[in-house]
């Protein structure tokens, strides 16, 4: 591919396994496409503090983060939008009133009420974690815990507001009520979608600013730079990953993809453990 590409992946499923691997021949891909010419992204749900250090050290042109509300490039920021308290704390009202565990993520910290730890560990293990501590859940090498270390343990959740600044996303499982009632109840500013770090249903989902979206994000990267959107390519395998893959000139889905990403995306490659990315971008010519 001669003109020059700018390529957006999401980390969890994408670029990383649940268990925190990056694969050598993603690494080799990425450099390889850096050295023809093209630039590389990271375009993820999570802050960009709690990226996967590996990915953080690794060399990418820039990063677009909590679901499209921060982006960069080469360090210089392109957005940052996070919630106000009045609607941060209309949405921890909501989930008091529905006895539901969240958890939020801010531009450096992420933070749990103790009592919803087990809850998220649970929709990895598959069972209740009855009474485990923060350090007995690290200790049982629950997936998701290591790239979001350190994590913040604060039962004040009526304080969250005022302790924490710049709020990004909150997130929750186990609700008492469908993902679309949620939507129903949340104030207009917010917006809900499917949990993408485990396996989606309705009563689990992850809330960000009404108008961020990964693809929105993208765009601003692309002004930012002076490029056009048929030069972008996107990455994806999960449901928070659907409107970057409709905004995308081409869109790759990855072998553990979605059947529903799948569908949107022009290429699917293969797993994320059988050189997906290295197999993709073999596909698009942008390594040879």
């Amino acid at each position: 591919m001669n003109e020059k590409q700018y390529i957006f992946l999401d980390v969890d499923g994408t670029l990383v396994t649940p268990q925190g691997e990056f694969p050598k021949s993603a690494q080799k891909a990425l450099k390889t496409a850096q050295e023809n010419g093209h630039e590389i992204f990271v375009c993820t749900g999570r802050v960009k503090s709690k990226i996967h250090k590996e990915l953080q050290d690794f060399g990418f042109d820039g990063f677009v983060a909590a679901t499209g509300e921060y982006a960069d490039y080469h360090n210089k920021i392109v957005n940052k939008q996070t919630f106000s308290v009045e609607v941060s704390n209309k949405i921890f009202n909501m989930f008091k009133k529905l006895n539901t565990p969240f958890m939020i993520e801010t531009e450096n910290d992420v933070v749990f009420p103790s009592w919803t730890l087990t809850k998220f560990a649970q929709c990895y293990l598959g069972y209740e974690p009855i009474n485990k501590t923060l350090d007995d859940l690290v200790e049982m090498n629950v997936p998701f815990l290591p790239s979001l270390m350190p994590i913040t343990v604060d039962d004040e959740t009526e304080k969250y507001s005022k302790k924490y600044k710049d709020i990004f996303n909150i997130n929750y499982v186990q609700c008492t009520t469908s993902i679309d009632k949620v939507r129903k109840l949340l104030p207009k500013e917010a917006r809900v979608e499917k949990a993408s770090f485990k396996s989606t249903d309705p009563y689990s989902g992850e809330i960000t600013l009404k108008d961020c979206y990964k693809a929105r994000g993208i765009k601003q990267v692309l002004d930012f730079v002076g490029a056009s959107q048929k030069q972008c390519i996107v990455v994806g395998d999960g449901p928070n990953d659907k409107d970057m893959m409709e905004f995308g000139h081409i869109s790759i889905a990855m072998g553990n993809a979605i059947p529903e990403l799948k569908k949107l995306a022009t290429y699917v490659t293969t797993d994320i453990l059988d050189d997906g990315i290295y197999n993709a971008f073999k596909h698009y010519k942008l390594i040879q």
